[in-house]
């Protein structure tokens, strides 16, 4: 049951908030201000549900093909710089709301058009078309980049410490919220937050063409004897 669940194409979430800077004030009784700047790494995985297929094994004796062009990766990180204010109405009602900057870091992204995965008795194969978005300061990709060349990734990182800084994106966001005190014992709260945007800058575009074949090595028992005893 769980594995054709599975089979709908899950995705995973992944976010980290790390807060550099967080403080506020009081204004006369009902009022209240709020300022902070906090830096926020998400990324979002779209997992091909025949994935779980191929963990599972292969128990068909002729080769079989597994789709997975729905496989996908996002990864954005981000600082805010934010400033808020919040009112008490009266006993029950309290409202507020912050406004964010948005300094982009960095973001990748990978879209494949195209992706399988041939699974056979003698060997495996694995073939994929797509593309990769990069937008970040401290890469420095050349022109007709293949996803090949990110074996040699470190010669394309700055030196320049200060490239980490550059911004590679800009926008805005805002956070809302309310909340609601019936009776003492009782609170009811309703907010929206992170509604917004970023705008990345142009990036570089590197293709992805992966045509492989993996023959696997058999390995006997007599191999791993070979010139002496197999302790277990």
């Amino acid at each position: 049951k769980l594995l054709n669940r599975l089979e709908k194409n899950p995705i995973l979430n992944v976010a980290t908030d790390l807060s550099i800077l967080d403080f506020g004030f009081r204004i006369k009784e009902n009022g209240y201000f709020h300022f902070g700047i906090n830096t926020k790494v998400n990324a979002t995985l779209g997992i091909p549900g025949q994935l779980f297929h191929i963990i599972n094994g292969n128990n068909s004796i002729e080769s079989a093909n597994f789709d997975l062009k729905n496989l996908g990766v996002r990864a954005s990180g981000y600082t805010e710089v934010l400033g808020g204010y919040s009112h008490k109405i009266n006993d029950q009602w309290t409202v507020g709301g912050k406004l964010k900057f948005l300094y982009g870091h960095a973001y990748a992204g990978l879209e494949l058009d195209d992706a399988y995965i041939q699974t056979g008795i003698e060997d495996l194969r694995i073939s994929a078309q797509g593309d990769m978005l990069v937008s970040a300061g401290m890469f420095d990709f050349p022109d007709n980049m293949s996803i090949s060349d990110f074996k040699n990734i470190g010669d394309y990182i700055s030196d320049d410490w200060k490239s980490y800084l550059k911004m590679s994106g800009a926008g805005a966001a805002i956070d809302l919220g309310a909340t609601y005190k019936p009776v003492d014992m009782l609170q009811i709260s309703l907010s929206v937050t992170d509604l917004g945007f970023i705008c990345w800058n142009k990036g570089r575009q590197i293709g992805t063409a992966i045509d492989t074949t993996y023959t696997p090595v058999n390995i006997s028992y007599e191999d791993l004897t070979a010139g002496g005893s197999l302790n277990l």
